[in-house]
């Protein structure tokens, strides 16, 4: 018993310590975590989810930014998902790592270098991080800026999400 309550203590030290350094955003609910030395951040509620957006001038593939992140969420007590989200099936990037692709929806056109992961917590909500590297296509490389997004998604809508890709599924869409 008393070593527990040693290893209690232990355990909520590193957490105040830690806590004491995160970066919270400003009016930004706990999990949406504003990294030090983030421009242009803004943070703001989107169709019933919040969402927080920043820059960060930090080299692909951006190490600092996703150990950051991770270990904040982790103390949280956010769990990484093995899976997509929104795409079951479809690896996270928790364990894929970074995708890169050309986006022929923008005009111009551009490459991306892409890591997106979802954590869930006990409540249920869901948490999706996405980190980019953006440059035009064909044109100098960018892999000195990397833009955060983070989306928190409350239950009951991760809930309907998840039941709409399921409908989907079975109709075969």
């Amino acid at each position: 018993m008393e070593q527990h309550m040693k290893d209690l203590l232990v355990a909520a030290g590193i957490f105040i310590g830690c806590a004491a350094t995160m970066a919270w955003a400003e009016d930004c609910p706990e999990p949406l975590l504003r990294l030090p030395d983030a421009g242009g951040m803004v943070c703001q509620p989107f169709h019933g989810t919040h969402q927080i957006s920043y820059r960060l001038n930090e080299p692909y593939p951006g190490d600092k930014a996703l150990q950051f992140i991770r270990q904040r969420l982790e103390l949280l007590g956010w769990l990484p998902l093995a899976e997509d989200f929104l795409n079951p099936g479809l690896q996270s990037a928790h364990f894929r790592g970074w995708v890169d692709f050309d986006d022929f929806t923008t005009d111009p056109h551009r490459t991306v270098h892409q890591w997106m992961g979802d954590w869930v917590d006990l409540d249920g909500r869901v948490l999706r991080y996405v980190l980019r590297y953006v440059y035009p296509l064909g044109g100098p490389k960018d892999l000195e800026t990397l833009h955060v997004v983070g989306i928190l998604t409350p239950k009951a809508m991760a809930r309907a999400q998840r039941e709409d890709v399921a409908n989907n599924k079975r109709q075969g869409q």
